[in-house]
């Protein structure tokens, strides 16, 4: 059973680069506090720099990394079928400070939002990006960061999606600037 599973990862993983190969994504490097950042880019087919397009930034889980919740979100697919643009940054270590405490991201004092914003900030220079439409989203420990970046660059991200994970009632009680009741 054990080699049948590692089989059909190996298969997925050559799969997944074939597919990759003949791709217009982008990958990318940038240098945040000291430490190199990368992430992955794509832009939809087809794509012209004289329309504003949205911005998708999606985040992966803790262990994860943006080339794998590209292959899990499916996002390339729906990015051409409505025309944004997505990124599929990779947090550190494998995960995201989130603001919990608990992640090694966190843990290593890594400021992920001063990160994400200045992806933004880059890819709107690269590309044309519709500064009023710049969303967020995240699956488990980036989705605790998906939070995190609502509130903490409301000026910069319209709206999140969230998922396999709650919103922190600690964060909660800072977009509203009241408790949650």
């Amino acid at each position: 059973m054990l080699v049948i599973c590692a089989a059909l990862a190996g298969a997925a993983a050559l799969l997944v680069h074939r597919v990759r190969a003949n791709s217009t994504d982008t990958a990318g490097k940038m240098t945040v506090d000291g430490r190199e950042r990368t992430y992955l880019v794509h832009a939809p087919s087809p794509y012209s720099k004289a329309t504003p397009a949205p911005l998708v930034v999606a985040l992966h889980g803790r262990l994860g990394t943006g080339r794998g919740q590209e292959w899990l979100a499916h996002l390339d697919k729906v990015s051409d079928e409505h025309g944004f643009v997505v990124v599929y940054p990779d947090g550190l270590n494998r995960s995201w400070a989130d603001g919990r405490g608990t992640s090694p991201s966190d843990q290593a004092n890594v400021n992920d939002t001063k990160f994400i914003s200045q992806l933004i900030d880059k890819l709107a220079a690269e590309y044309s990006i519709d500064a009023g439409r710049v969303y967020v989203a995240g699956m488990s420990n980036g989705g605790f960061m998906s939070g995190r970046l609502a509130c903490e660059l409301s000026e910069k991200i319209a709206a999140l999606a969230i998922v396999g994970c709650q919103f922190p009632p600690p964060l909660l009680a800072k977009l509203h600037g009241a408790s949650p009741s």
